[in-house]
């Protein structure tokens, strides 16, 4: 942290910026001096942006089911309930036709999975997962231009 010294020679700590505080910030093509409340302004942010941005997808499958994802181009989470622990499971993508570039897939399980298939549905999959563990996770985000889900978490 930096301190600065007043004239009387006592060491003080800045104090936090105020909205009206001034601060230079560069936009990548030039420099600009603003306040906190401008720059917010300019950002047009919105703290909600983020929130509830994936639909809840909610199956109890059983060994051997196959589990389509909703199709369609929004973000899904996919939580997986079974009863008990599954031997074999499939799960199959949103159609590749249909899914936007940077949209993800988030896929969760209650129980363990033992052997996961994951079926691209005209996409490739990188890094896809193959079990999962008692609250086990994966998150995959689509990537229009070589056609693939790539494994992000």
């Amino acid at each position: 942290m930096t301190c600065y010294s007043t004239p009387s020679g006592i060491a003080t700590t800045p104090k936090a910026p105020k909205l009206t505080s001034r601060f230079q910030y560069f936009d990548g093509s030039a420099w600009y001096d603003a306040t906190a409340e401008e720059i917010l302004a300019l950002a047009d942010v919105d703290p909600t942006a983020y929130q509830g941005q994936y639909t809840a997808q909610y199956e109890a499958p059983l060994t051997g089911d196959n589990v389509p994802i909703t199709d369609g181009s929004n973000n899904i989470e996919l939580r997986l309930q079974p009863a008990g622990a599954i031997a074999a499971l499939t799960v199959t993508f949103p159609a590749s036709t249909n899914a936007i570039e940077g949209q993800e897939v988030i896929m969760t399980s209650s129980q363990i999975v033992t052997t996961l298939t994951l079926a691209g549905n005209g996409a490739t999959i990188q890094g896809g997962a193959t079990a999962f563990t008692a609250g086990g996770f994966a998150r995959y985000r689509f990537d229009n231009l070589f056609t693939q889900w790539i494994r992000v978490g």
